[in-house]
């Protein structure tokens, strides 16, 4: 709580004064599709890495198994 604290009153010494130029050009930008948005976000970082790091990410938080635990990777998408 102290480190979200800090950082809240560093954010409020800036002042942010709003671009005309960027409003008009994030106005008129269209928005993608949840297709398209996927997609994109496939080609910047595929679905397997994303699979692997919530794999190890709640790997430390499952409850302790009795007997040998097997991890196995998905395999990579081929387009």
């Amino acid at each position: 709580m102290d480190e979200i604290e800090l950082l809240q009153e560093a954010a409020n010494l800036y002042t942010v004064q709003p671009d005309e130029h960027f409003g008009a050009w994030f106005q008129a930008v269209e928005p993608l599709s949840k297709e398209e948005s996927y997609s994109l976000s496939c080609q910047l970082e595929p679905r397997y890495h994303w699979v692997r790091k919530i794999r190890l990410f709640f790997k430390d938080t499952r409850p302790p198994t009795k007997g040998p635990v097997v991890v196995v990777d998905d395999p990579p998408e081929t387009s």
